[in-house]
Formats: structure tokens, sequence, C-alpha cells
């Protein structure tokens, strides 16, 4: 009986060893989120940018206020006339007296010249501005009626037989009206403000009448080409006839 009680008791317990191994439990909860460490230290700051490009100007500022007048100048000269009035220079010192010439009316006529060295005074032209043609003409002062060209000149040629560049013979001073011999009649000229005689050699000249051949180096001439044609006034100025008186 005994050894029958041992053999069960040893196969209880081997079959109790020997045993199929139990599944594994569930995963336990996760426990609480522990404490945020501390920061960590700042790192180094980066380099600058570059400056900005400049803005544009703002806008003018108003404008002051006018300043305080500056003192009277000093007062100019006495005049010389009668009346306590007269003419000065731009120095403001007083001028002499002027004479010029006036019509009948008393209206100051712009005469540029009366007679010539062979004909004075009386018999010779009297010369005036005109404003209209901005030339000189002349007019015959002993009726003053009447307006012409101040003189004629003769035509030059560079070549014989009057050909070649054409030149006004010793031309008047600028605005001086002429007529020239080999031009049409009723044909006025004036050399302009800004053209100056040159000399040349001369070959033929027309006389108004005929070619003539010569033979001149060094004559002072104007070329035709570079002449201004003007229209001669329809009558003298003002009311003649007129008279000198000062001013």
């Amino acid at each position: 009986m005994r050894v029958i009680r041992a053999v069960a008791r040893s196969v209880i317990l081997m079959s109790i060893g020997c045993g199929q191994q139990g599944s594994q439990g569930l995963e336990g909860a996760a426990g609480p989120q522990g404490d945020q460490g501390t920061a960590g230290q700042a790192g180094a700051s980066g380099q600058a940018g570059p400056a900005g490009a400049t803005g544009p100007a703002g806008p003018a500022g108003p404008t002051g206020p006018a300043g305080p007048q500056g003192p009277q100048g000093p007062a100019g000269l006495p005049g010389t006339s009668p009346d306590g009035g007269g003419l000065t220079n731009d120095a403001g010192a007083p001028l002499p007296t002027l004479v010029v010439w006036k019509d009948v009316n008393g209206a100051i006529i712009p005469v540029v010249r009366v007679g010539n060295e062979s004909q004075p005074a009386f018999y010779g032209n009297l010369e005036f501005y005109d404003s209209a043609s901005k030339a000189v003409w002349a007019s015959p002062f002993f009726d003053q009626v009447g307006v012409q060209p101040t003189m004629t000149i003769q035509t030059a040629y560079a070549l014989g037989g009057c050909t070649g560049t054409a030149y006004a013979f010793q031309p008047p001073g600028p605005r001086y009206s002429f007529t020239l011999s080999a031009s049409a009649a009723g044909t006025y000229y004036v050399v302009p403000d800004n053209v100056a005689p040159q000399q040349v050699g001369l070959f033929s000249i027309n006389n108004g009448s005929s070619c003539q051949s010569t033979a001149l180096a060094g004559a002072w001439v104007v070329p035709v080409s570079s002449l201004t044609t003007v229209t001669i006034p329809a009558s003298v100025p003002g009311t003649p006839p007129y008279h000198p008186e000062a001013i």
C-alpha cells in the first residue's frame, strides 16, 4: 500500500510540473507625465544684416515769411532842365541838353542826318529811320516829300564779263537802304546787322548801263547773297516841315 501511494504521488507531482505555460497578462496603464525639464541656454546672436536703402526725401517745408524791406537808396542827382526834370546817364549823372527834330505838331521825328558834305543843311537830304522796315531812308529836305533809298551801289563781280560771285561794291553800314546797279527797279537792300564787309579781288563792275572790266585787289564788298531786301515807306514820318528843338 505504501508503494502504491508513493507511485501515485510521483505521478501527480509530474503532472503538476509538466503543465503548459500560462498566457501573458494585460499591460498596465501608463504612469503620469513627468515634470518639464529646465530650458537650455540661449544660442549666440547671428551677424547683423546689411543696412536698408535711404528712404525718399520728405516734402518741402512751407516758405518762410518775407524779410523786412531794405533801407531807401540815396537821392538821385538833380535834373538840369528848367522844370527840374532832365535826362541822366546810367550812372545818374545829368546829360547835356539834347536837340531833336520835330514836326509841326511837336512829334519827335527819328532824323539820322540832315545834308551831307557837298549839300549841307537846307539843300541836302534828310535821312530818317523807319521802324516798319527797320531801315534808314532819305527825303529831299527842301520839300520833305517823297522817300528814296540813301544811295545806289554798283554791283561788282569776282570774274570778268560780270560773272562769278556778285558783290555790293563799297556798301553803306547796316540798315542804310540802297539800290544795286544790276538789280531790278524798285528793289531795295540793306546790309544785315551781323554781316561784316570783306576784301576780295574784283574783275568786272556793272555800272547800271554796261559791264566794265576792272582789276581791283582788296576792295571792300558784301556778297549780294548776304543782303536783305526791304520795303520802302509810303511817306515820310509825321507832318512836315520839320525843325530842330532842344529837350
